[in-house]
C-alpha cells in the first residue's frame, strides 16, 4: 500500500542522498501514520530531524504539534506556535489552544490565548481539520476582548517562556 510506497521511497532518497525528498517523504510517512491511528514518536522525530534540516519550518512546526498532542508536552507546543508563526498562522492558532489545554490556569498565557488565538485564525494559513477548527472556535470563543496591542509580542514572549523554563528545569 501507500506506507509501503513511502518506505521504499525513503530508501531510495537515503541512497541518493536527497535531504528534500527524504524531508517530504519522512513526514508524509508520519502524516499517514497519524491519519491511520499509528502514532509512532520516532517516526514524528525522524521526520522532525529530517524537515529542521532543510529548514521547513512549516513542516517542523506541524510534527511538532503531532509529539506535542501525542506526548502532552507543553515544549512542543510552543515551539510548534513559534515555528508555524511565520508560516502558518491557523495552524500556529491550533498550537496555542491545545497548549494552552496543558498549562496551569494561572498561567498569563491562558488568559491572552483567546483574543490571540482568535486573531491569529482572522490572519492567514492553511485549511484546519474538523477537529483542530472546533478546538480554535472554542478557545477563540473565550476572547472577551479584542487583543491588546501587544498581543503578539505578548504571545511570543510567553511561547518562548514554556521553552525557557522548561530547558531550565530540566538543566
Amino acid at each position: 500500500g501507500a506506507l509501503g510506497a513511502l518506505d521504499r521511497a525513503e530508501g531510495l532518497a537515503l541512497e541518493g542522498r536527497s535531504r528534500g525528498t527524504l524531508a517530504t517523504i519522512r513526514t508524509d510517512v508520519a502524516d499517514l501514520r497519524v491519519q491511520h491511528g499509528d502514532v509512532d514518536r520516532q517516526v514524528l522525530l525522524d521526520a522532525l530531524d529530517t524537515v529542521l534540516t532543510v529548514g521547513n519550518l512549516r513542516a517542523a512546526g506541524l510534527l511538532r504539534l503531532q509529539l506535542g498532542a501525542v506526548d502532552a508536552d507543553p515544549v512542543q507546543l510552543a515551539e510548534a506556535a513559534l515555528d508555524l508563526w511565520e508560516s502558518d498562522r491557523a495552524w500556529a492558532a491550533v498550537a496555542v489552544a491545545r497548549l494552552v489545554e496543558l498549562l496551569p490556569r494561572s498561567h498569563p498565557l491562558v488568559r491572552l490565548a483567546p483574543a490571540a488565538v482568535a486573531a491569529l485564525r482572522r490572519d492567514w494559513g492553511s485549511p484546519l481539520g474538523a477537529r483542530e477548527a472546533e478546538l480554535v472556535e472554542r478557545t477563540a470563543g473565550r476572547a472577551d476582548d479584542p487583543p491588546p496591542a501587544s498581543w503578539a509580542e505578548d504571545l511570543h514572549q510567553h511561547l518562548r517562556g514554556v521553552v525557557t523554563a522548561a530547558r531550565s528545569a530540566s538543566a
